[in-house]
């Protein structure tokens, strides 16, 4: 899981590095804009989900530690480990949430991308109404 997170953090921030290098010298229209502060929100999003997640996974060690020293010890009641236990599926659950959210992010961009783009018409001309074998997505081969 942590490494699905990391990918996808790099990406957005090699998006972010792609949108500031290519934008730098004209001015910035709003929909740049916008679009960085989607990818910050994703990249703040992406390490909050991080943080749950390692977070997680130290509370998961901490019990099998406190497991295993009852183990050596010979104890029979290990009070804290249900908590421990509750602690652990929390701080996952809550890292798969702000992963879901994530995801929603960026379902809903690419879905505004997807609008933006208007419609091609094949058969304007009458080179393209020859034949639709010689068109990839609107345009000649």
């Amino acid at each position: 899981m942590l490494a699905i997170v990391l990918g996808r953090l790099k990406a957005v921030l090699e998006r972010i590095e792609d949108v500031d290098e290519c934008d730098a010298p004209r001015n910035v229209d709003s929909s740049i804009k916008s679009e960085i502060l989607v990818l910050r929100k994703r990249t703040e999003t992406l390490g909050k989900c991080i943080y749950l997640l390692l977070s997680g996974g130290v509370c998961v060690l901490a019990l099998l530690a406190y497991m295993t020293l009852g183990a050596v010890f010979k104890i029979e009641k290990l009070y804290g480990a249900g908590p421990l236990f509750l602690a652990a599926n929390f701080l996952v659950a809550a890292s798969l949430f702000m992963f879901a959210m994530d995801v929603r992010m960026e379902m809903s961009r690419n879905l505004r991308l997807v609008k933006r783009k208007a419609p091609v018409d094949r058969l304007t001309s009458s080179k393209q109404a020859k034949g639709p074998a010689n068109l990839v997505c609107g345009a000649k081969r």
